[in-house]
């Protein structure tokens, strides 16, 4: 059941019943999609406010700011390493050797999540990481190396990148799939039918 930001049952009467087609309109549909899985245990209840929708869409624009960061610090006519087997056995910043193992850490969680169907700690888990460790930490902590067009920082980064948008697809997929065609080393092919990501090895 999906009650108001209270605990309250939604109805006509109370006045507190939120319209899916306005917070669309608003918000769009991921917004929307996400703040209905994201905090909601299985089997129970959940509230949901317009501050969550607009939380969710804010989410989005995150992730789409990260896209612009990559784009602006990818120097006119040069491209970025594809990051493979070969260019991870060269890593040596330390940075980048986290990122990835965390990285790691997060597609298994997210895969078992899914296959669980514990879908909003698989949302939760990919929030947070997008967020809080790639975003705040990571982009914050590698600023100068992603602005003096250090290759390998930038490969790393479009990897991880990549890795997010694929896992969040079947719950942002118009969002992750707008971004998709735009991030440099991406399949020609749609997000929709490229593979479920793996480790990196």
């Amino acid at each position: 059941l999906v009650r108001d930001a209270k605990g309250q049952k939604m109805s006509k009467s109370k006045g507190n019943v939120i319209n899916p087609l306005k917070m669309i309109d608003q918000y769009g549909a991921d917004a929307l999609r996400f703040a209905l899985i994201f905090g909601t245990a299985a089997g129970n209840d959940q509230a949901l406010s317009e501050d969550k929708i607009r939380g969710m869409r804010n989410f989005a624009n995150k992730l789409w700011n990260i896209g612009r960061f990559i784009e602006m610090n990818t120097t006119a006519g040069s491209t970025i390493p594809q990051y493979n087997e070969a260019l991870h056995k060269e890593l040596k910043d330390p940075h980048d050797k986290r990122i990835i193992t965390e990285l790691n850490m997060l597609t298994s969680k997210v895969t078992k999540n899914m296959e669980a169907y514990r879908l909003s700690d698989a949302a939760k888990a990919i929030y947070d990481f997008a967020w809080h460790r790639l975003a705040d930490v990571h982009l914050e902590k590698n600023k100068e190396r992603f602005k003096n067009g250090d290759p390998q920082a930038l490969a790393v980064l479009t990897h991880v990148y990549k890795t997010i948008l694929a896992l969040l697809h079947p719950f942002m997929p118009f969002v992750t799939e707008g971004i998709w065609g735009q991030v440099p080393n991406s399949s020609a092919d749609p997000l929709i039918i490229s593979p479920w990501p793996g480790t990196a090895s």
